[in-house]
């Protein structure tokens, strides 16, 4: 995975604390009562997500896709049809579908022709803190 994805790197993704999580959740549920959304940098790279609510982190992402899959298959279990089989498939088709929405966006990139700062595990990031809403919801 080093050759992939430094482990630095990813350490920087699950730099949060307590706080940061409960503001960053806060701002996932009710985003309109927040004016402030430029990532701050500090010398040129952006500053870990404990200091910066605006920057992409990975630790309420996995999270929330962990509990989607509980939820999930707190769900299957309700309606007695729940099995390790079925909870795997849904893991894997959720993972599946999550790869396929970042290339997408990916390509769309490429095909508009935008240059930017953000990163394949920002767009990661960003595109699993939709599972953060999905839990009440079941």
């Amino acid at each position: 995975i080093e050759r992939f994805i430094p482990v630095t790197k990813l350490k920087y993704y699950f730099a949060v604390d307590t706080i940061y999580v409960s503001k960053k959740l806060g701002l996932l549920v009710f985003p309109y009562l927040h004016r402030d959304w430029e990532v701050r940098y500090q010398q040129d790279t952006p500053v870990a997500p404990r200091f910066d609510i605006n920057a992409p982190d990975l630790y309420i992402p996995a999270m929330g896709f962990i509990t989607y899959i509980l939820v999930a298959g707190l769900a299957l279990g309700t309606q007695n049809r729940f099995s390790p089989e079925i909870l795997g498939m849904q893991a894997s088709s959720a993972l599946i579908w999550l790869v396929i929405e970042v290339l997408a966006i990916l390509l769309s990139l490429y095909l508009v022709t935008v240059n930017t700062d953000l990163t394949t595990v920002d767009l990661i990031a960003f595109s699993g803190y939709k599972y953060v809403g999905s839990e009440p919801y079941g």
